[in-house]
Parts: structure tokens; sequence; C-alpha cells
């Protein structure tokens, strides 16, 4: 079937695919390499399971690789918005994971905070004009009172918080930020899906398969693969430095 019948999904797709592996051959195979040893690397991490800080290092390393692979997956669709917006869940993760590398007490914070989901779900789950058929609202209203408790000993974090315990505040306040406006469907976003006469005018609309502003992308989402392969797996005594350190210098001689 057509790619009008089918879209992203369809057997159709396939040619492209093929085709932008042979346009950016040098960069798909730097994300092939990249994707190897971090997906071949999960079977030798070793966390405790005792050890809060490794657990959750363990877990949002699988996170990452998952975003990553699923990045690729979009990319050579040429599904470039949603490839954005998982690169800044991408982005999200490694603030994380670098922050609770450097400090093992930030594990517990980060572990802690789900009360605090919790709580602020409760207030929303209140609000609900139609309650779910399994509404207690004594049960709601005991656990609301625990948790507001325990709340108040949790250190209150925010994304850029987490950034700059990773030291990876410019990137929060950069990269990040730019792809907030992919994330949230700003108006700017949407531009992309028009096509636009010399007087302004709007005379059609593009759906379809987009490689533009692909390296930039892409190349972003291996930088920080590798980056988060690279400390994931010096945390846990695994070295692969000499391996990240090849792939970084190939990539940054075919983005400069």
């Amino acid at each position: 079937m057509s790619f009008e019948k089918t879209g992203f999904i369809g057997a159709s797709i396939q040619p492209w695919i093929k085709k932008l592996h042979e346009d950016h051959a040098i960069l798909f195979n730097i994300a092939d390499e990249t994707n190897k040893i971090c997906q071949g690397s999960l079977h030798d991490i070793n966390a405790h399971n005792r050890d809060p800080q490794e657990i959750v290092v363990a877990c949002l390393y699988i996170r990452i690789l998952s975003n990553y692979q699923s990045i690729y997956i979009h990319c050579e669709r040429g599904m470039l918005p949603e490839a954005r917006t998982i690169l800044r869940c991408m982005y999200e993760a490694i603030f994380i994971l670098g922050a609770v590398v450097n400090d093992s007490k930030l594990a517990l914070t980060y572990i802690k905070e789900h009360d605090k989901r919790r709580h602020e779900f409760i207030q929303k789950l209140k609000r609900l004009q139609d309650k779910p058929d399994n509404y207690d609202r004594e049960k709601l209203l005991e656990l609301e009172t625990t948790l507001q408790e325990e709340i108040k000993q949790i250190e209150k974090f925010k994304t850029e918080d987490w950034a700059k315990k990773a030291g990876l505040h410019d990137i929060y306040l950069g990269a990040y930020t730019v792809l907030s406006g992919t994330v949230h469907v700003k108006i700017s976003d949407l531009e992309q899906y028009t096509i636009v006469d010399e007087k302004g005018d709007i005379r059609d609309f593009k759906c379809g398969p987009d490689d533009t502003g692909i390296d930039s992308i892409f190349s972003s989402a291996i930088e920080f693969m590798l980056f988060a392969g690279r400390i994931t797996l010096s945390f846990f005594k695994i070295d692969k430095s000499g391996q990240f350190d090849d792939l970084l210098s190939n990539l940054h001689q075919l983005i400069k």
C-alpha cells in the first residue's frame, strides 16, 4: 500500500529508510556502533538489590538506551518531530543519571519524589468530575494526610536542579529548552506542516517523511548516549572508555 494509505507504519516507507541510510551512511554507522556497545554492556552491569544508587543508575541507563533506540527508529523514518520529543525525554533522564552518579544521596531524593507525585495526583483526582468506580474518599483523604507529612521531608527538585547537579546546566538552558516547543506543541513547531507561497499564504499541507535537520538531532542523541554510556559503565567499573572516545571523535569529525 502507498504512504497515503498507511503512513509511517506501512511497507511503503522502507525505500525511504534504505535511501536515508545510504545518504547518511557514516552517521548511521556511528549510531549502530554506539548502540552495539551500549546494548551489549547491559549484560555486564551488576547492580546490588539493596543499593538505591546502583538500582536507579541501572534503570535510568535502560530508559536512556531505549530512548536512544526510539530516536534512531524515528529518524530513519523521517519522523523528526517525534525524534525531538524523545530526545528531550532522553536529556531529562540523563540529567537525573548524571546527578545520581555524582551524589549517592540523590538516589533517595529521586525515589522519594514519588510520594510528591502521588500527592499531586490525589489533588487532581479530587477535582475529577467523573470519579472512577473504585473511588474511596475516606481512604484517599487518609493517604493524602500521610503523604502531606512525608513530603515535608522531601527536598524539592526541578528538572533544572537535576541538570545543575549533573553538570549539564548549559544543556538545560539550551537544547532542552528549545525542544520544549516540540513537546508542548507550540505554534512555531507546527509551521513545518505548511507550504507557504511568496505572499505568505498557506497553499498546502505537508505530511510525510522529512530528513531536514536530521544530522543535528541524530548526532545529539548519539553524543549523549555516549555520555550516558561512559558515566554509567565507569560507575559500574566497566571500561569502555577507549571505544567511546573513538566513536565521539568520529562523530565530531563528521559534524564539525
